[in-house]
C-alpha cells in the first residue's frame, strides 16, 4: 500500500477473502481442514481491516479508502444457492476450469456453467453478483476515474 501511495495512489478498495473454507478444494480436505481455513481466513480478514485503518491513520491526505466484506454476500450465495439458480454448490464442473465462451455455455454431463457456483477447486462464478454489490456501493464512495489501486479481479469501472 505504501508503495501504491508514494506512486500517487489515494483511493483504495480493499476486498476481503470470501469463504473459500466452503469450496470444493477445502471440503475434499475433510471438516477439520475446512475449519482451520475458515480460522485462518476470519483472522487475514481482521489482520487485513487493521492494517487498512492503520495505513488510514498514517496519511492523512487519503481520498476514499474501503474495505468490502465479500463473507456476506458469499455466504448468502452457499447458504441460499437455490434462489440464485445454481445446482451445485460443493462441487464443479471440470470443464469450466479454462473459462467459458459464454455465460450459458454448456457441456455434456455437466449443467450449464452459470448452473454452477464454483468453477474450479477455489474459484467461484457469482453470476456478476458479486460485481453488482460492488457497482452499488461505488458511486457514492469513489469513482472509476479515480480509482488508483484495486484489488479485485474483474471488471468494476
Amino acid at each position: 500500500m505504501d508503495e501504491l501511495y508514494y506512486a500517487g495512489a489515494r483511493n483504495f478498495l480493499f476486498l476481503t477473502v470470501p469463504p473459500t473454507n466452503r469450496a470444493p478444494l477445502s471440503l475434499e480436505q475433510g471438516p477439520q481442514a475446512a475449519a482451520q481455513m475458515g480460522a485462518d481466513i476470519a483472522d487475514y480478514n481482521t489482520q487485513l481491516t487493521q492494517s487498512v485503518w492503520n495505513f488510514q491513520a498514517n496519511y492523512t491526505d487519503l481520498g476514499s479508502i474501503t474495505v468490502f466484506d465479500t463473507q456476506p454476500i458469499f455466504n448468502t450465495l452457499l447458504d441460499e444457492w437455490q434462489t440464485f439458480g445454481f445446482v451445485n454448490v460443493t462441487g464443479y464442473c471440470a470443464a469450466y476450469e479454462n473459462g467459458t465462451p459464454t455465460t450459458t455455455y454448456q457441456v455434456e454431463g455437466c449443467a450449464p456453467v452459470s448452473s454452477y457456483l464454483w468453477v474450479t477447486l477455489a474459484f467461484a462464478w457469482t453470476s456478476g453478483l458479486i460485481e453488482q454489490q460492488l457497482a452499488e456501493l461505488t458511486p457514492p464512495v469513489i469513482h472509476c476515474s479515480q480509482v488508483s489501486a484495486l484489488a479485485y479481479f474483474g471488471p468494476l469501472c
